[in-house]
């Protein structure tokens, strides 16, 4: 059986503990620089390091809030083929003439959907529902797709009718280009894209080969700058 300490004994052993301290702190005075760099560092290793760790969290964390720039238009293009990041579409022209900061805004293009719509491939669907999802959700300002998937998507409700946008007038000078969808659950049919083709923005940058239909998102949470975006690349798109 451990025998137990009295209390006189426990003084005794803390005095002993604190005179150690006090030989060690003694022998600090006495040491170079490299040695005491070296009991620091055994000693304190645990501490310097954790501090360290904490700087760096708020360094990366500052560095993200500064350097992040402000989404003002989403453009999704579904089946398109990716572009490498050099040759990404500069668009410095559109936020010049609608006064956007390009230095604390920015467009965003993504184009790594890919939709089959033939397809019962597990990882297709989930790249289909998970696209419903982000337009549900407001992710998406202006959607390019082939025709079968604009129709899909349009038919589902996820597409806004251009009559939101447009003027009859300005519909009627587009309605050679204009791609009329039913909606499902009213029977309605409603202008909701437009067909471009060769020489229009989407194919000139090489995301689709022929053609593809362009329309804006039904939840987008940029309804102006999604405006904004929509008329300007139809203008890039040599409509007549």
């Amino acid at each position: 059986m451990q025998q137990r300490m009295t209390l006189q004994e426990i003084i005794q052993l803390r005095q002993m503990k604190k005179g150690d301290n006090m030989e060690k702190k003694a022998d600090l005075k006495t040491m170079t620089w490299k040695q005491r760099i070296g009991f620091v560092w055994d000693y304190y290793r645990l501490v310097i390091l954790a501090v360290v760790a904490v700087i760096i969290l708020i360094g990366m964390t500052v560095h993200h809030y500064m350097t992040t720039k402000e989404d003002i238009s989403q453009i999704v293009l579904v089946n398109a083929k990716s572009m490498p990041a050099d040759e990404e579409p500069d668009f410095s022209e559109f936020m010049e003439q609608y006064g956007y900061d390009t230095a604390a805004q920015e467009v965003v293009v993504n184009d790594a959907y890919y939709v089959d719509l033939t397809s019962t491939d597990t990882s297709n669907l989930y790249s289909y529902q998970s696209l419903q999802t982000v337009i549900a959700g407001g992710g998406v300002d202006v959607l390019g797709a082939d025709e079968m998937v604009f129709e899909n998507l349009a038919q589902s409700g996820a597409i806004a009718d251009l009559a939101q946008y447009f003027s009859k007038d300005e519909l009627e000078q587009l309605k050679d280009y204009i791609f009329y969808v039913e909606d499902k659950d009213t029977g309605d049919t409603f202008a909701a894209g437009i067909r471009l083709g060769a020489g229009s923005w989407p194919v000139e940058h090489g995301y689709y080969e022929k053609e593809c239909i362009l329309g804006i998102a039904l939840g987008s949470e940029h309804k102006e700058a999604a405006e904004q975006m929509f008329r300007y690349l139809l203008e890039k798109s040599n409509l007549d």
